[in-house]
């Protein structure tokens, strides 16, 4: 038997049983959370900021990133030694 077909069958006999072993249901707590977890809105949750990708400048002085703080993803460069984000 050739060793790509001996791997598929290996997986396609193995994959169920991980997959039905994965099943394990848990009971939600009343009201749907976990005790003592802290409770969100969604505007809170959108009112989130997200910053990627950062990269420093040639000279070191800035650090250039990918943000959504305007609602749509834009390049900024943040001062190193502090300060607000330019666009």
């Amino acid at each position: 038997m050739q060793t790509g077909v001996r791997t598929v069958l290996l997986l396609v006999s193995v994959i169920p049983g991980l997959a039905t072993g994965c099943r394990a249901e848990r009971a939600a707590p009343a009201g749907g959370a976990v005790a003592g977890s802290p409770q969100y809105s969604v505007t809170d949750f959108m009112a989130t900021t997200s910053l990627l990708g950062a990269s420093f400048s040639p000279d070191g002085s800035r650090i250039l990133v990918s943000s959504d703080e305007t609602g749509v993803y834009n390049a900024f460069a943040l001062p190193v030694d502090g300060g607000p984000a330019k666009p």
